[in-house]
């Protein structure tokens, strides 16, 4: 994953960017009276996931895989750009460690796994996800509607990466951020997630465990979507390095 912590510069080279930095570099949208409608997105994109898993019958495991080919997707084309961005890199340690190619043929093997995941979530969804139509089946030729979603996601890619390349700094879009924190959300939900699904199952059987699961997966994706657009407010003092201690009193001999 990204580096958090912008490293000191050494002596011919340029210190590896910061994720979080970057992207606070390019000045988001930080006023709450603007923010406050645009996170009406992500709260009805999860009540939609909710109630299509709860009350349509969508299949739980196409869901998760979408999500985490998804997400290996995104941090695939976070390393591509990063790459070829012309600026502060935030791995060069890893590209220089990594051929391009081999970059590239993990990128084209994340693209599949995404149009795979794509296909079966479509099909358990009746076309309801992608909102164009069914797919014929896992192995069949992608949907419309798969094909237009990465569509969008290279497209987005492409435009940040020639923003980036244009103004020679860190390729930080706001994808690889959201990446970023799905997983440390997930990573955290797990932790009491065993523990409210076990209960679950417990009290309500094999029904209350799917519900339980899926909450607490909609509510990584959804808080991962909201942080990201509240990152502006909220990260910038996290982000703030600590003033290092200075030496003990006496320490100078007075």
């Amino acid at each position: 994953m990204p580096k958090w912590n912008a490293a000191k510069p050494q002596s011919g080279r340029q210190a590896p960017a910061d994720l979080a930095v970057a992207y606070l570099a390019l000045g988001p949208e930080s006023d709450p009276r603007i923010l406050l409608p645009r996170s009406a997105l992500p709260v009805a994109r999860g009540a939609f996931l909710l109630h299509g898993v709860l009350v349509q019958g969508w299949s739980v495991a196409w869901l998760v895989g979408f999500f985490f080919a998804e997400f290996f997707l995104v941090v695939r084309l976070a390393v591509i750009g990063d790459r070829l961005s012309g600026g502060p890199q935030i791995e060069p340690e890893l590209h220089r460690r990594r051929s391009f190619g081999y970059q590239l043929v993990w990128l084209a093997v994340s693209l599949a796994t995404v149009v795979f995941a794509g296909q079966g979530l479509d099909r358990s969804t009746r076309g309801a996800w992608f909102g164009l139509g069914g797919g014929e089946g896992n192995f069949a030729a992608p949907s419309w509607g798969v094909l237009a979603y990465l569509a969008l996601l290279l497209g987005e890619f492409a435009v940040d990466l020639v923003a980036a390349r244009r103004a020679k700094r860190t390729f930080a879009p706001a994808s690889a951020l959201q990446a970023t924190f799905f997983l440390v959300a997930t990573v955290l939900l797990s932790f009491v997630g065993i523990l409210l699904v076990g209960l679950a199952h417990g009290g309500f059987g094999e029904n209350g465990a799917r519900s339980m699961f899926t909450f607490l997966l909609v509510v990584a994706r959804t808080g991962s979507d909201l942080g990201v657009l509240w990152f502006p407010l909220w990260g910038p003092g996290r982000l703030t390095p600590k003033p290092e201690p200075g030496p003990p009193a006496g320490a100078d001999g007075k």
